[in-house]
């Protein structure tokens, strides 16, 4: 008799455990902390450069481990600024210690570039549901910023006309010649520029009108770095005829062949890739008069 009243009872009670709501039930939470949450590095010159991110629990979970997974995803830092991580993190039942940290590497380059940014992502990844978690602000999922700072500077020279516009008479035979004068307004202080100049037609063709400047290697400039003077003339023959026509123009171009991230040359359209200067052809010749 006494036997049956103890099986009653341990039915009993195994039946009642098992009706329990989730709401009856105790839920063991720990809260994460990320630190930093945001951290700001520059980035060297070479090689990589360390930075730590710790991920910690204010009490070791007290039901089951607590698993989380991270990973690094671009903002405006991509590839070729850090190294791109990802993998799992288990915070044991009862353990000791419950911190760890993960090591971020950003890379280092000589390239003037503008400040960027990179993110570690942290979300949970199989977490038990008496198991709980806060994430910091309450959300579901947490992630660190990190800022990565440029320390190299920006090399720029200004590229000048002289003149910025040609106008010229013809004439009736052989050829005129007209100058044009580019420069820099600093030689390059970063890396040699090489600028390639060429004729291009508008009302004025040629062979007719003027000798062409084909757009070839021949005709290119490179302006050295730290050299005392940046400068280089250019000849263009106008060819004179006796026919009566319209004014006419062509163009003499120059265009950025070569510079490096770190050193640019800049137009005076404000282009970094070409500019011109129009050269304007004036008619002397008379209209024939067809009258009888």
């Amino acid at each position: 008799m006494k036997s049956l009243n103890i099986f009653i009872i341990t039915l009993f009670l195994l039946i009642n455990i098992q009706s329990l709501s989730a709401s009856e039930v105790e839920v063991h939470v720990s809260t994460i902390t990320i630190s930093p949450m945001s951290v700001s590095v520059e980035e060297g010159d070479s090689g990589t450069k360390n930075v730590n991110i710790t991920i910690s629990l204010d009490h070791c979970p007290t039901y089951s481990n607590i698993k989380l997974k991270y990973f690094t995803s671009n903002g405006s830092a991509n590839g070729s600024d850090y190294v791109g991580q990802s993998g799992n993190i288990t915070f044991v039942k009862d353990g000791a210690s419950c911190s760890q940290t993960i090591t971020l590497r950003i890379k280092g380059d000589i390239n003037a570039e503008s400040t960027e940014k990179f993110y570690l992502n942290f979300s949970n990844n199989g977490t038990h549901s008496v198991q709980g978690i806060n994430w910091p602000g309450g959300a579901s999922s947490a992630r660190s910023t990190i800022t990565i700072t440029d320390n190299d500077t920006y090399h720029l020279s200004n590229v000048i006309f002289d003149p910025t516009s040609i106008t010229i008479t013809e004439g009736d035979s052989g050829t005129k010649t007209v100058s044009v004068t580019f420069s820099l307004d600093i030689c390059p202080t970063y890396a040699d520029v090489t600028l390639r100049y060429f004729t291009y037609n508008s009302s004025a063709v040629q062979p007719s009108d003027y000798v062409r400047i084909p757009y070839n290697s021949t005709n290119s400039v490179t302006f050295v770095k730290d050299a005392s003077s940046c400068s280089h003339t250019v000849n263009i023959q106008v060819k004179g005829d006796t026919n009566y026509e319209n004014d006419e123009r062509f163009y003499f171009y120059v265009r950025r062949v070569s510079s490096t991230t770190n050193q640019n040359v800049r137009f005076p359209n404000n282009s970094s890739y070409q500019d011109r200067v129009p050269i304007y052809i004036e008619n002397d010749d008379q209209q024939a008069d067809l009258r009888m």
